[in-house]
């Protein structure tokens, strides 16, 4: 019942699931070492409003690209808090 666009993305979809569960049955051999190291990080826990992500990142010794990659989840050049706390990633400069 899906249109032909979306029909298409079911099939692969699927086909990657299998390879994340098994990336060696499918020829994916990640050596030690051929991996992306991860960036070291510090947790800031956030309960209030950031008017401006941009000048937050900037406080916080990174810029806005780097706490957008660390942060995906920022959909917006701002984040109200609504009551809610989230811990935001920053690059760990020590």
């Amino acid at each position: 019942m899906l249109n032909s666009e979306t029909s298409r993305y079911v099939p692969r979809v699927i086909a990657i699931k299998y390879i994340f569960a098994s990336p060696e049955k499918y020829g994916f051999i990640i050596k030690n070492g051929q991996s992306y190291r991860s960036q070291p990080a510090k947790k800031i826990e956030i309960d209030r409003d950031i008017p401006d992500l941009v000048q937050f990142a900037k406080d916080n010794g990174t810029n806005y690209k780097n706490l957008k990659l660390m942060n995906p989840w920022l959909l917006n050049d701002r984040l109200p808090a609504n009551g809610k706390k989230y811990i935001i990633l920053v690059p760990d400069r020590s």
